[in-house]
């Protein structure tokens, strides 16, 4: 017979040095919503909109699908209020910006474009391949990427010096071709190059050779017709007449958070050489993350915050700052972890998965503990949990792929274990899904002998040291780690 889940958990301010935790009949989200006093409450996303407070999924799970008491999910309650107020990071809103360079072979293309997105669009029209009286015509264009963006460097030839020209009209009237318009527009499809123009002005205004070398800035560009151009590798922002849709639907004003973020005096590259780590980089399968100024920088447009630059890195100069390295620690002064327990890790939408499609039984033993991404853990987070009193670590995980970051911490933590205590796979992943009959099949693993309790955290390089150094402690086996079996050891 299915479960049903009625009940929350929530943490209250009630005047107090310190709030109130109780369990609650569930209730319509508008009332939670009106209750000022309310800090804290077990939910779903999906289920809460905007509520105010705090919500937190793994507190649900705790309180449905656990043995826990009321007494432990109090405590929980308030390490994942007190983890909440240590998130920081840098948010700003960013307004579109409509400025786009429009290059086109043809100057009637050029007329249509403007015509119909002038009143849109702050447009830079350029010219390739052919004259006009109304458009710069561009030679010796190089197009490449910069930022989110492209730099166009090019030259247009600038025949007149206006601050020498009187515009007496002459070089107009003595033109044999009449190839000078009013406007000291030159037409050099029709010019004869006679030079007359030049030597016959009065004021030495006019250079039929001068060039111009002009470098500008952009953040889109688009191609009208099929101009001759070679383009960078990098083509997101590169349009064609027929995408102009793709490309107007970018321009809204959006929210930036720079969740990931690079501690650079933690970081193993070294900008004096440009050597060093670069793990992080080779991670990044959406190209967020580059060498700027010699240094790691991480592009917050491009992130997607998957967590695998912050898993690979060896010393903790990145971190995912919705649970850094620091904050996750801290979580279990709160919290400290029942002896022989099994652990859960998994994001918000993996334990919304969990409760809404499974049957969950009570668990003993078990908790649930939520990350922004399961694949932002690192061999540390995983040494730490079986530390300091877990059993088991399961990690939801939808990602069918075993060539993860994740994936690899995951296997190094199983050899630690394995050489120090003879202990096979403590360590697991699975889908959200699959994890009843997952757990089903796990077998017994034996907690160590003594529980690890430094939660002095400095960073990560430490405290990874500090870890090993503890699981050296308790073994009897001499560790003997072969080449390649675990990343990073050495640092």
């Amino acid at each position: 017979m299915s479960h049903i889940h009625n009940k929350r958990y929530v943490l209250r301010n009630d005047g107090s040095a310190t709030p109130v935790f109780s369990v609650e009949n569930g209730n319509p989200l508008a009332d939670r919503q009106s209750d000022e006093n309310l800090l804290l409450s077990s939910g779903f996303p999906s289920e809460n909109g905007s509520p105010g407070c705090v919500i937190s999924a793994a507190l649900q799970l705790n309180g449905d699908c656990t043995t826990m008491d009321e007494a432990s999910l109090g405590r929980f309650a308030s390490a994942e209020l007190e983890k909440h107020h240590r998130i920081s990071y840098k948010t700003y809103d960013v307004d579109p910006d409509y400025r786009v360079c429009v290059i086109a072979g043809s100057p009637s293309d050029l007329d249509r474009f403007i015509e119909t997105y002038g009143g849109i669009l702050e447009i830079e029209p350029l010219l390739v391949g052919c004259y006009s009286s109304t458009y710069a015509t561009v030679d010796e264009l190089e197009i490449s990427t910069a930022g989110r963006g492209y730099t166009l460097s090019y030259t247009v030839k600038s025949v007149v010096n206006r601050s020498r020209c009187n515009y007496c009209g002459l070089c107009g009237r003595i033109c044999p071709v009449q190839c000078i318009s009013e406007d000291l527009y030159f037409d050099f499809g029709t010019c004869t190059l006679c030079n007359e123009c030049e030597k016959e002005c009065p004021e030495k205004a006019i250079d039929l050779h001068a060039i111009e070398r002009i470098s500008l800035e952009i953040p889109a560009l688009v191609i009208l017709g099929d101009p001759h151009l070679t383009l960078p590798e990098k083509q997101d922002s590169i349009y064609r007449q027929e995408s102009m849709s793709d490309f107007l639907a970018t321009l809204f004003s959006c929210r930036v958070e720079e969740v990931i973020t690079c501690t650079h005096s933690l970081c193993h590259y070294t900008p004096s050489s440009t050597t060093g780590c670069k793990a992080c980089l080779a991670s990044c399968r959406f190209g967020a993350i580059k060498i700027r100024e010699n240094q790691i920088e991480i592009d917050p447009f491009n992130c997607t915050e998957c967590g695998a630059c912050v898993s690979v890195c060896p010393t903790g100069a990145m971190q995912n700052q919705k649970l850094s390295d620091q904050s996750f620690i801290e979580f279990f002064r709160t919290y400290p972890l029942e002896d022989d327990c099994t652990v859960v890790l998994g994001s918000v939408s993996d334990f919304n998965k969990c409760w809404w499609h499974s049957d969950l039984p009570r668990l003993e033993r078990t908790c649930f503990v939520e990350v922004p991404q399961s694949g932002s853990l690192t061999l540390m987070h995983l040494l730490f949990l079986l530390a300091h009193g877990a059993s088991r670590v399961v990690i939801l995980d939808a990602s069918e792929s075993t060539k993860t970051a994740l994936n690899d911490a995951v296997n190094e933590a199983n050899v630690l274990c394995e050489k120090f205590f003879s202990s096979a796979g403590p360590v697991t992943i699975c889908s959200p899904d699959e994890l009843i009959s997952h757990l089903a099949k796990l077998e017994s693993v034996a907690p160590l002998s003594a529980a690890y309790h430094d939660l002095n955290f400095i960073n990560r390089r430490k405290m990874l040291s500090s870890l090993l150094r503890h699981f050296s402690d308790l073994s009897d086996n001499d560790l003997k780690i072969a080449e390649n079996e675990v990343r990073f050891l050495g640092t």
